[in-house]
């Protein structure tokens, strides 16, 4: 296999009890254990995981430990997946679901049409400074039908004609609170005349 040299040994995260078989875990905090995978040789290494080893700092120890350089999970936190890059380890999500054997074909499969995995002799991979987009994203957002800014700019005027009713009416309340307060000034006024 060509593109076994290109991977190195690639771990993936699955549930029990682990192996090529085995389901991609949902994420990397459900994950029962860690299969590491020789994609040259199909040599498989089962390492369980308990609950409290679930903390990317551990995984990545025990990745490290078994040689592996690429985890291949379902769903990662950017927490998690920074986490691990920081300690060497590269996260390939998206991948829950799979057999573990299906996993590392398809991430075999990208280390063949691209140059982006790392090369399995280097001690840590060397990260790309972006992954490759496969759909370039639009730099000017697409305008809405025309017929849809009429609709909005009719729902703004009518916020506008609501609003300027909306003045008038504590104009008059400042109005009448302000003759309110002007009586209770003058009745405040008698009675301290009253009192002297």
């Amino acid at each position: 296999m060509v593109w076994a040299g290109l991977l190195g040994k690639v771990a993936v995260a699955t549930d029990d009890p682990g192996g090529l078989d085995a389901r991609v875990s949902d994420s990397l905090g459900d994950a029962s254990a860690i299969t590491v995978v020789d994609p040259s040789t199909w040599e498989v290494e089962v390492i369980p995981v308990d609950p409290g080893e679930r903390d990317p700092r551990r995984v990545a120890g025990v990745l490290r430990g078994s040689g592996a350089y690429i985890l291949i999970t379902g769903l990662v936190s950017p927490v998690e997946a920074a986490e691990l890059a920081r300690s060497g380890v590269w996260v390939l999500p998206g991948m829950a679901g799979v057999t573990a054997r299906e996993a590392v074909e398809a991430a075999a499969g990208a280390a063949a049409a691209g140059p982006w995995l790392p090369p399995a002799a280097a001690p840590w991979p060397q990260f790309p400074a972006q992954f490759p987009a496969r759909y370039p994203a639009p730099v000017v957002p697409p305008r809405p039908p025309e017929h849809l800014i009429e609709r909005q700019r009719e729902a703004l005027e009518f916020q506008r004609w609501v609003l300027q009713r909306q003045l008038e009416i504590l104009d008059k309340q400042r109005e009448i609170l302000q003759r309110q307060l002007l009586m209770i000034r003058k009745a405040l006024n008698e009675l301290e005349g009253r009192t002297e």
